[in-house]
């Protein structure tokens, strides 16, 4: 019966949304995860939330970008294509050690 397994499965749905939510180390509220924060989420639940899923905010804190470190003379401002092109940072070669078209010229 189709209306007999819809109605077992409001049921169960009906059951799953009637269990506790189980907080996070501190607590559900969003605003107390500095990583939910960072990506702009601070209103409600999240750890878990109203549906008993967790975020991946909830895991700590925001990740930090690594400081690139650029080697002298590798600067793209040096090369006059890498900066029309507006590129920054390592060009000639990249922190990777890629060394970019716009590096050909002097």
């Amino acid at each position: 019966d189709i209306a007999q397994d819809a109605e077992e499965a409001a049921k169960t749905a009906a059951a799953q949304s009637a269990l506790p939510v189980s907080a996070g180390v501190n607590g559900s509220t969003c605003a107390m995860y500095p990583a939910c924060v960072a990506v702009g989420i601070s209103q409600g639940d999240c750890c878990p939330n109203q549906d008993h899923v967790t975020l991946g905010c909830c895991d700590g804190f925001p990740k930090t970008a690594e400081e690139v470190k650029i080697s002298p003379g590798t600067e793209c401002a040096k090369f006059p294509a890498c900066a029309a092109a507006n590129m920054t940072g390592a060009c000639c070669p990249t922190a990777e050690g890629l060394q970019l078209a716009c590096c050909s010229s002097i």
